[in-house]
């Protein structure tokens, strides 16, 4: 499931015309790496910040909020099953 939501994020946020403004700070969009590579991306968009150098810090912010919220979820877990243990 989680392939297929990937896939299909990754091929179709590129053919979705509103958000094609913003398209470059989504992750999905430097997935397809041929295309921006190539810049047929930036030219089927319209969006001239559709670049490799872009998708490169846009990768490394999702990461990075990615990893922080897993880090925060997890103290959350593990307090509440120290709290739980406790009692």
């Amino acid at each position: 499931m989680n392939v297929l939501i990937f896939c299909g994020a990754s091929l179709s946020v590129l053919k979705i015309e509103p958000i094609s403004h913003m398209v470059h700070l989504l992750p999905f969009s430097y997935f397809n790496t041929i295309n921006v590579l190539t810049k047929q991306a930036t030219h089927d968009t319209g969006n001239q910040q559709l670049t490799f150098a872009t998708g490169m810090w846009v990768l490394i912010f999702w990461i990075a909020v990615i990893g922080g919220l897993i880090t925060i979820i997890s103290r959350i877990h593990l307090r509440r099953l120290q709290y739980r243990m406790v009692s």
